[in-house]
């Protein structure tokens, strides 16, 4: 739950928007227009630094973006 959390807080600070609504099927990634590429590679380097965690290129693609959930699992792995 810490994950979820800390990912909302993250994304609303990110996207200046709010994000207290969000679930596991909340589109990101073509849903929200602040959620482009600049607003991605802010949020990886902001994920690394919060969650202590390394994001190799190969390790993302669209489909890591694509949900609120699939972005909260690709994190909690």
């Amino acid at each position: 739950m810490a994950v979820i959390n800390q990912l909302k807080q993250l994304l609303s600070e990110t996207l200046s928007i709010d994000t207290s609504d969000f679930d596991e099927q909340t589109e990101l990634l073509g849903a929200i227009p602040e959620f482009d590429s600049m607003a991605i590679m802010t949020l990886i380097i902001e994920m690394e630094n919060q969650f202590g965690v390394s994001i190799v290129d190969d390790d993302i693609d669209a489909e890591t973006f694509a949900t609120f959930g699939s972005l909260a699992s690709f994190i909690s792995q």
